[in-house]
Parts: structure tokens; sequence; C-alpha cells
């Protein structure tokens, strides 16, 4: 709580590592800049003049909703106006809600907020919300769920088993996604992820049965441990060019997770080869470590391939041969390291493609 007496607050005023949720003070004051300016929550005269006289039911401090007292027969609700927050465990274990409006000014729905709500449908949420915490609508009967524009981060498990949830819209905004944020959603049909983001979290869709069709715009640079495991409908996975890792178990359990000419490849990207069998034309990348160690005598890499990953035919014991087309631009650390050949060459050597 800071005062408008305050006439100055310095930048790093409460530290640079700092953990402050929300500020209390008034509307232009150096506080509420201050606010503004570091992305923090703020609670002013405004949210208080919309509060007063509100349902008690809602025990509200300081904009941030703590917590939801079950009302005889209430099955849908109003989260008052002037809440900035949904707080930690806010209605965790109501079993009697079908549907809730949060309304606009609620920027966090906190941890475990709807966790265990089975009955909850349908939920309307801002579009000035920007973080969903772990755990929040966990094990609810969301038939959908829209996140608006602007939404940045979704927590780890956020919506993990809601079983009933058809539809995920993910706008462009999200920049962080955490594990298993989508885990046992059994309806969910398709996904597509936000371009934002940095990579496809461990066990994001582990678990997701009936998910058929999976896009990943281009943005996304890595597909964590046992992302999509056990989607046992899955059918199409579109993987950009700006993957450049794909851990080898991320399909474990899909249809996707099949050997082509003796290699695993999904999309056009070849994870892991066997070490020995001609690399297929169509593949645009291949990832990290996948000949490694491998008996492969002659690389023959087929024009249309835009990248090798790290390692990726390192200590390769009997391999004599590159051939690398104009189309690889990108070639990653120590792909070619350690050929039998290197130690024993008296004269200089290049491997190199168009633009390496």
């Amino acid at each position: 709580i800071i005062p408008p007496t305050v006439t100055n607050l310095h930048p790093f005023a409460f530290g640079t590592d700092h953990h402050i949720q929300t500020i209390t003070t008034v509307t232009g004051s150096v506080a509420h800049q201050y606010a503004l300016s570091h992305g923090i929550m703020c609670y002013t005269e405004k949210e208080a003049n919309l509060l007063r006289g509100c349902n008690p039911a809602f025990f509200i401090e300081y904009g941030i909703l703590k917590k939801y007292t079950q009302e005889y027969n209430v099955r849908d609700i109003m989260i008052p106006q002037g809440v900035i927050r949904i707080g930690n465990h806010a209605f965790e274990q109501n079993r009697q809600l079908v549907s809730a409006v949060i309304p606009e000014g609620v920027t966090e729905i906190g941890a475990y907020a709807f966790n265990g709500c089975r009955g909850l449908q349908r939920v309307y949420l801002p579009t000035t919300l920007r973080s969903i915490g772990k755990f929040a609508f966990r094990d609810c009967s969301l038939l959908e769920i829209i996140l608006p524009q602007g939404m940045e981060t979704i927590e780890a498990n956020a919506f993990q088993g809601c079983t009933s949830m058809r539809r995920f819209y993910m706008p462009d905004t999200v920049s962080h996604m955490e594990n298993e944020a989508l885990r046992d959603c059994m309806s969910l049909t398709e996904l597509r992820f936000s371009a934002k983001l940095e990579s496809v979290a461990d066990s994001v869709c582990v678990g997701c049965s009936s998910l058929r069709t999976v896009v990943i715009p281009e943005g996304p640079k890595y597909i964590l441990q046992n992302s999509f495991r056990g989607c046992s409908s899955l059918q199409e996975a579109y993987i950009p060019d700006s993957v450049v890792e794909i851990a080898g178990n991320a399909f474990a359990d899909t249809p996707l997770f099949r050997m082509t000419a003796g290699h695993y490849i999904v999309g056009r990207f070849l994870i892991r080869a066997d070490g020995y069998s001609p690399i297929p034309v169509g593949v645009h990348r291949i990832g990290p470590r996948a000949f490694e160690r491998g008996g492969l005598r002659a690389a023959i890499i087929p024009d249309g391939v835009i990248s090798i990953g790290d390692n990726a035919f390192a200590n390769c014991g009997v391999l004599t041969d590159v051939v690398i087309p104009k189309s690889v631009t990108e070639s990653g650390v120590d792909a070619l390291a350690c050929p039998p050949w290197m130690p024993r060459r008296p004269e200089p050597y290049t491997i190199a493609g168009a633009n390496i």
C-alpha cells in the first residue's frame, strides 16, 4: 500500500527480483505509474468503488478475490466488477458451479482457483487476462476454452483432466506454457500452438487420446520430452522449419511415431536414424544426434534438407563420404565430429554446402 504523498519511486525501489503482485494506491499517483510500467496489478479507488456493497459470499481484499462461500442453489456466478485477481484456491472443490463470468479488469487467475470444480462447464474470460496459474482448472468439465488476445502465461497442469473439453483456442500472444498444461484432455481433437512459444512443453498434451491434428506455427524451436505421448488418435502434426530439435519420445505411443526407411520421422523432421539406412527424400531437418555413433558409411544428404543438428553424424566410426547439397544453410555444433578419416588426413579439408 503506497499513499499518494509518495512523490518519487526509484525504478529498483523493491529490488531487481521482487515478487510484488499488487500495489494499492490512488489513480494517477507515482505508485500507480510505477505499477503500470512494471506490469504489476494496481488496486485503486476505482476498483474499491465498484466493490462497495458487493455480495458478501465473495471475500475480496484489495481487489483480490480470496474466497467464495458457496450460496444455496447458486450454480451460475458473476464475479463482481472491481476484482483484479482471482486468488489461489478461491473456488476450489466447489462441486455446485456450472458457469462463471470473470469480469474485465481481472489479469490473473491464481493457482488451484477452480481446481476440482467438477460441474463447471463454462467460464467466460476477460480480454484483460494475462496469466492462468498451475492447476487452476484441473478436473473441471469445461466444454471449451477461448483464451483472449493478450494472454501470456499458462502454468503447469492448468487444464489437466478437463476430459469434456473439445476446443482450446490459444492466441499468438501466449509466450509461456508449462508442463502438462493440457494433460489428459481426452475429448480435445485439434490444437494450434502459439507462434510466440519458444518450445512445446514437456508432457503438455500427454494422454490426449482423441487429439487428431496438431498445428505448430513458425516460431517454436523445441518439442520437449513426452509432449504428445499417448495421443493415440494423432494423425497429423504440422511442424515448422523453425523447430530445430524434437525429443526422441515426444511422439511416443502415437501413430506418428513410426519408422520410415529405418528412421523415426515426424513431418519433415528426422528425429532418430537407425544409423545405417540412407536419408529419405522429403526430410527438411536432421535432428541433433540423429546418426551419432551409427554405422553409416556414406552420408548422402538429399536436396531439400535445410539444417543438420548438433552432433548429427558425430562419432560415426566408418563414415568416409559426406555429400551436402546447396539447400543446407545451417550446420550444428560438431555435426560431423570425429569421422575416422579426420586424424589421418595430412592435407586441409573442407565439408561445405552453399551458405555454410
